[in-house]
């Protein structure tokens, strides 16, 4: 399990093992293998080193957040499919206040665990608004950077895609209500 210490010993082949024993799709896949190949002397890569031309397919559910263990989950980039989610663009809020009051302090507690630099894995399911049932594939993978008031600068990517673009229609419901599935993945030497 994780230490309450921030202090890691990242290892470059610990994280690709650990991460290459996930059952990820093919986009997150692709974007792990992306995120992998930035680190350098074995650090976590930087945000500036990550460009998203790179890995074009997971540009629609591409999130840059901000999370501050315990306190928010700030949006600082939100790809095409993030936006259709919500039907609206959410650069600048926070997830936690998008998220239903019964489901923050769960989300509080898993993002605490990437920002103390650990990938994670969550599996998600959402009522389409077109019928059905969607699933999706969320991962996580922490930069180095660290905000001047201690928050990590993070990656996201989800698997889903909307069916239909309407401006300002969101795609699906109950997109952010507990997942189905959810793990941390250490990426650091114990």
């Amino acid at each position: 399990m994780l230490a309450d210490s921030p202090v890691r010993a990242f290892d470059h082949a610990v994280a690709s093992a650990a991460l290459d024993a996930l059952p990820l799709t093919p986009v997150n896949r692709a974007l792990c293998d992306y995120w992998l190949s930035l680190w350098k002397s074995g650090a976590l890569p930087h945000r500036k080193d990550f460009v998203p031309s790179k890995v074009r397919d997971a540009l629609p559910g591409i999130m840059i957040m901000e999370i501050k263990k315990g306190a928010y989950v700030r949006i600082r980039l939100a790809g095409t499919a993030i936006s259709q989610v919500f039907g609206r663009d959410v650069t600048g809020e926070d997830m936690i206040a998008l998220s239903p009051e019964a489901e923050r302090a769960g989300r509080l507690e898993r993002n605490a665990f990437t920002a103390d630099g650990a990938a994670t894995l969550t599996m998600r399911q959402a009522d389409a608004r077109l019928g059905g049932v969607k699933t999706s594939q969320e991962l996580q993978l922490p930069f180095a950077d660290i905000t001047p008031d201690g928050a990590r600068l993070v990656l996201f990517h989800t698997s889903w895609r909307p069916a239909t673009f309407e401006p300002g229609v969101p795609d699906v419901y109950n997109t952010l209500e507990h997942p189905t599935g959810w793990q941390a993945i250490a990426l650091w030497r114990e």
